[in-house]
């Protein structure tokens, strides 16, 4: 061969195998628009901005976010960050730009969960502020100290939508029914595409049961835990009304006593219900419309009874009580990247979430899809 390589065949571009966008380039598009919103948010504040009307500022702000946003979206089909950055923004089913009512969702709604952190934020330090230059008025402070711990919740869940969903299809995009791809993917993206995207993005796991569960669709099944649930549902009424009657002169201690009694009877109830659903069936309502089923270790088979309890028990203790919350989340990270994909409750009661081995293997793709775009029911 030559020197210098002569007769080698020059490096091809890579072959475009679907339309996800990459999470770096969609990140540096998000910091070029957030300076811009920065700078956006300001000039509206120095315009329109009264330093005792905080709330109105803020729609104000959130409007002229939003409207950037969707009519950047609409007219070049992205905002100016992801143009720069090589992104559009398509709508599931369509051909070009998004249309305007996709792209004013999607800016609504991604605008609030960007506005909200520092908005919480900003109010929780405001009331800290106030209570103490006011000794009288204490209980601000504690007001001000959980809306700030509680600021970042937004931005959490802006940012795990994104990161969860194989096709990076956070809160935004399902509510306008858009992906962000690459501009070179010129295509339409199709809605019966997404689970061998998705796929593509994100291997399936396998076990010598089945096809593991993803941890997204999990959390979406669990959202729809209510479904077909009449004595859960009769009980969050009953529960709730009874936290709302008025109790004799208001005493805190009753008022603990009351919370602490409808919290431990609700954790209760879900147990005994949470058991013998799963020991029956091997699912709940929410596991049957994403096409999964909970089955033994060792076998497909639904848990006995036994370790049902300890698989409910688990989980309800971790998902309502506020103390074991950094379990809940250290668990839903054992779903997202261990082999099996078992979380702690799955660890106590000895199962795996499996799809359902009734379902072929692309009806188990599609039912999983569905869930995650909301479509199931």
């Amino acid at each position: 061969m030559a020197p210098g390589g002569a007769g080698r065949r020059p490096p091809q571009p890579p072959a475009v195998t679907g339309p996800v966008a990459s999470k770096g380039l969609r990140a540096a598009a998000r910091a070029i628009d957030s300076i811009a919103g920065v700078v956006l948010g300001a000039a509206v504040l120095v315009a329109f901005g009264d330093a005792y009307r905080l709330w109105t500022d803020a729609f104000l702000v959130w409007l002229a976010l939003a409207l950037y946003e969707a009519l950047t979206t609409g007219w070049l089909g992205a905002t100016p960050g992801k143009r720069l950055c090589g992104l559009r923004v398509a709508e599931l089913d369509r051909l070009g730009a998004p249309s305007a009512a996709a792209a004013w969702r999607r800016a609504a709604t991604s605008s609030l969960l960007l506005l909200l952190t520092p908005l919480l934020a900003l109010a929780g330090t405001l009331a800290i502020a106030a209570s103490s230059a006011d000794p009288d008025r204490r209980e601000l402070a504690v007001v001000g100290g959980l809306v700030l711990a509680s600021s970042f919740v937004p931005w959490a869940i802006w940012l795990a939508s994104i990161l969860g969903d194989p096709l990076g299809r956070g809160v935004g995009d399902r509510t306008g029914t858009t992906i962000v791809t690459a501009d070179r993917y010129r295509g339409v993206v199709a809605i019966r595409d997404l689970p061998g995207f998705a796929d593509a993005v994100r291997p399936p796991r396998l076990l010598r049961l089945g096809r593991v569960a993803d941890a997204d669709v999990r959390f979406r099944a669990r959202l729809r835990r209510l479904d077909d649930a009449p004595v859960l549902g009769a009980a969050i009424g009953l529960l709730a009304l009874a936290a709302s009657v008025p109790l004799a002169g208001d005493d805190p201690r009753s008022v603990r006593l009351v919370v602490l009694a409808s919290s431990v009877a609700w954790i209760v109830l879900f147990v005994v219900v949470e058991t013998r659903q799963v020991a029956a069936t091997g699912r709940t309502r929410g596991h049957e419309l994403a096409g999964l089923v909970i089955s033994r270790r060792d076998r497909l088979a639904p848990p006995s009874t036994g370790r049902s309890f300890a698989r409910a028990l688990v989980l309800a203790l971790m998902a309502y009580v506020p103390l074991l919350w950094p379990l809940l989340g250290a668990s839903l990270l054992m779903m997202r990247l261990g082999a099996a994909g078992r979380g702690l409750h799955d660890l106590a009661g000895g199962t795996v979430v499996l799809a359902d081995p009734a379902l072929s293997p692309e009806a188990q793709r599609q039912r999983s899809m569905r869930m995650r775009l909301g479509r199931v029911g």
